[in-house]
């Protein structure tokens, strides 16, 4: 089942919403810092059906790991999605599995799992 923000006529999409999808229909960088309540996940559920229908997997980040569950309960119904945080030790192992389309994360686990490693790689092998 493929995420469509226009589906449900009684909720369409906020204006701002919108002009994300725009951005991100038009292939372009995207930082979308809005209110508390405004959006936000769509906004992420469209991204990731875009990225996935490019045939890549998704990352979400979070600050907090309540918000991985949140997240990750948010994008189950439209694509697998791994959550990885300190709650969730065994599924650090699952990193890029093709099982999982998508995967949900703290900002420090992106970074210690992702970012950090790359940049010791750089540094060692580079």
């Amino acid at each position: 089942m493929d995420f469509n923000p226009y589906a449900d006529p009684t909720k369409p999409p906020r204006p701002k919403q919108k002009a994300c999808f725009t951005i991100i229909d038009c292939k372009k960088s995207l930082l979308a810092n809005l209110w508390t309540g405004y959006g936000k996940t769509w906004v992420a559920l469209y991204l990731a059906q875009h990225t996935i229908s490019l045939g890549l997997q998704f990352l979400i980040t979070c600050p907090l790991k309540a918000l991985v569950d949140q997240l990750t309960a948010e994008c189950e119904p439209y694509f697998p999605t791994l959550p990885v945080s300190g709650d969730y030790r065994q599924n650090k192992a699952l990193l890029f599995e093709p099982d999982f389309q998508g995967f949900c994360m703290t900002y420090e686990m992106a970074y210690t799992k992702l970012i950090n490693q790359s940049q010791l790689r750089i540094l060692f092998e580079g």
